[in-house]
């Protein structure tokens, strides 16, 4: 993992999205998504992968894996980089035994819209702030209304 994914300068959540026709898309009021990001930055948007699970996506013990070197990002066909955190990829059986493999904690299937450009970034409270998680998406969706509210 890279030093900027372990300990990111700031940490902004996306209150905005488009679909991949363009569309605006309504981000669920209570969801939350986030990323690293960096204020002194010019990057203004960001992409999401849109998952459903039926089941809690809380990690259990499973005794799948699935071995790194057997996934391919699906467009290109090469192997993702150890870096790579949202792609879509597919497995391709090698058969190889006593690889590095990873054990498959959670599942969840990708749903329309699939693909998400968010934007207008919110920047969250420091990581020390001892709000819990659902006061802090309340407080954070406060904010985008009152936001959106301000600019009508």
């Amino acid at each position: 993992m890279r030093e900027e994914d372990r300990a990111p300068t700031a940490i902004a959540a996306w209150t905005s999205a488009r679909d991949l026709s363009g569309e605006a898309f309504a981000l669920p009021e209570t969801s939350l998504v986030t990323s690293r990001f960096d204020p002194a930055g010019t990057r203004v948007t960001h992409y999401a992968l849109v998952c459903f699970s039926d089941e809690s996506l809380t990690p259990s013990i499973s005794n799948e894996k699935i071995v790194f070197s057997e996934i391919r990002n699906l467009l290109t066909g090469r192997p993702v980089g150890a870096s790579q955190v949202t792609a879509v990829v597919t497995r391709v059986s090698s058969g190889t035994v006593g690889k590095a493999a990873y054990e498959v904690l959670l599942r969840a299937r990708l749903v329309y819209p699939y693909l998400l450009q968010l934007r207008k970034p919110m920047l969250l409270p420091s990581p020390d702030d001892e709000s819990d998680w659902s006061t802090v998406v309340s407080q954070l969706w406060e904010k985008r209304s009152v936001k959106a509210d301000s600019l009508s």
